[in-house]
């Protein structure tokens, strides 16, 4: 399948599976208002079991939800076990959070060959030699305190490492969505791990293709967000779940398409 073709018919499941994605869009409404109320609180005024109930009922819900999208994708019916879902949450946050560190290391170690950390401390060196009280300047004070050309060093070393950790953290974000796909399908949990998997799915896939799906993926996400800015409406709990939920379904649906036939081969 053609990557246009897969980026359409996951525009569609939200439609094709309504009934599926009005209950996943209802569930995030209870999530964000539930996360509001939480966020209401200032941390110490909570009692510990309050936020104990509260974060697995949390848990529960978005378990919930990634079950109902995954029987809209894989065309199944909906299951309900509040200890699965519990579980099925957690799976999730700890795929999400391995994927995630990987690409924070190795963003670290980017960082340390393009130089960003050698120029931090030069910057530090240099203002220790300053003949100014530090602690009362704010940091925008104390970068104009710096010659322009290592000023203009660390802005460009800034924006080079953010589009690097950009990078990187995009590409790991869709090796993790692979194992979890691989994993569902295998019904083995380790497998959301296993880097060999994922290399090998993605060399089925073909490397350029994987890229132009990657970049088309992120575009369509671009667009979401740059159309919750447009209507302003960002902060709104109704129309924050209906972004949510309707990325969720093209997400996972688009992966689902472009790994069925890699991993088949496999």
């Amino acid at each position: 399948m053609r990557i246009r073709e897969i980026i359409i018919e996951s525009l569609k499941l939200p439609v094709k599976k309504y009934k599926l994605y009005l209950a996943v869009f209802f569930l995030f409404i209870v999530l964000e208002s539930v996360n509001d109320v939480l966020y209401s609180y200032n941390l110490g005024d909570l009692d510990l079991l309050f936020i104990l109930i509260s974060f697995f009922t949390i848990l529960i819900i978005f378990g919930i939800i990634l079950s109902l999208t995954n029987a809209a994708v894989l065309e199944e019916n909906p299951k309900f076990n509040f200890k699965e879902h519990l579980i099925e949450a957690i799976k999730e946050y700890l795929v999400t959070m391995y994927y995630i560190l990987l690409s924070f290391l190795l963003s670290s170690l980017f960082s340390i060959r393009l130089g960003f950390f050698s120029i931090i401390f030069k910057i530090q060196y240099y203002v220790s030699k300053l003949d100014i009280n530090n602690s009362i300047l704010g940091l925008n004070e104390l970068l104009h305190q710096l010659p322009i050309s290592m000023q203009a060093s660390l802005y460009h070393s800034i924006q080079l490492n953010m589009l690097v950790g950009i990078f990187i953290l995009i590409i790991f974000s869709s090796w993790g969505f692979i194992g979890k796909i691989v994993s569902i399908k295998s019904d083995n949990f380790r497998d959301a791990f296993d880097l060999r998997i994922v290399f090998s799915i993605i060399r089925q896939i073909g490397f350029f293709r994987y890229l132009k799906f990657i970049l088309s993926i992120v575009i369509v996400s671009v667009f979401l967000c740059n159309l919750s800015v447009y209507m302003d409406l960002f902060g709104d709990v109704v129309f924050s779940a209906f972004l949510e939920s309707v990325t969720l379904f093209v997400i996972i649906n688009a992966f689902y398409l472009i790994i069925e036939d890699s991993y088949n081969n496999l």
